[in-house]
């Protein structure tokens, strides 16, 4: 649902701003993982909360082509994500899980999940036809998939869910830069 929810973001608004508005899923993370009672409250996660927060909100301030939609979505993307991390984090940490052997758990659910949004949502012949024309592609993109969440199993396990949602943040921060100065997808606002 994360995949789903976060890829319909990108119908409503810019690149840039959905990247921005992805500064805030660590804030998602940290209730989500106080509400799992995996993290306790502290002065200084509250603080980071409040940082975060207050950043993120100067950061879209500028942004005059928001859709209120494209922002719901992104907000339930962010929400699934950390469940998604949070059940990750109790397979490989807590029940002792390999890397692998959480795919093996995660995997079929996901699939399905993917499934039924295809079939819902989607026109699912069209999209059939055009895996069908270029099956080497995706299938290469689905190998990469496997990759990204295999080492997203092996950070998680060796560190945490929060760890890799805090680490992730450089990557968007470069994807903003290319798709406002390379791209001209949407512009900055400078404070």
């Amino acid at each position: 649902l994360c995949l789903t929810t976060g890829n319909v973001a990108y119908l409503y608004n810019s690149v840039a701003f959905i990247q921005i508005l992805k500064a805030f899923a660590p804030v998602v993370l940290l209730l989500v993982l106080f509400a799992a009672r995996l993290e306790k409250p502290s002065a200084t996660l509250i603080a980071s909360i409040m940082i975060i927060s207050g950043g993120t909100a100067v950061a879209v301030r500028g942004e005059v082509e928001l859709s209120l939609i494209g922002v719901a979505y992104m907000l339930a993307s962010e929400f699934f994500e950390a469940v998604k991390l949070v059940m990750t984090q109790i397979l490989l940490v807590d029940r002792k899980f390999g890397s692998v052997e959480g795919l093996a758990v995660v995997g079929p659910a996901a699939m399905a999940a993917l499934c039924v949004c295809t079939i819902l949502g989607e026109d699912w012949r069209d999209a059939m036809e055009k895996v069908g024309e270029r099956p080497l592609l995706f299938l290469a993109a689905s190998l990469g998939g496997v990759v990204v969440n295999l080492a997203t199993n092996m950070m998680v396990a060796a560190t945490s869910a929060l760890t890799l949602r805090v680490t992730s943040l450089l990557r968007n921060i470069g994807i903003v830069f290319v798709s406002t100065a390379i791209l001209r997808d949407s512009t900055l606002t400078l404070l």
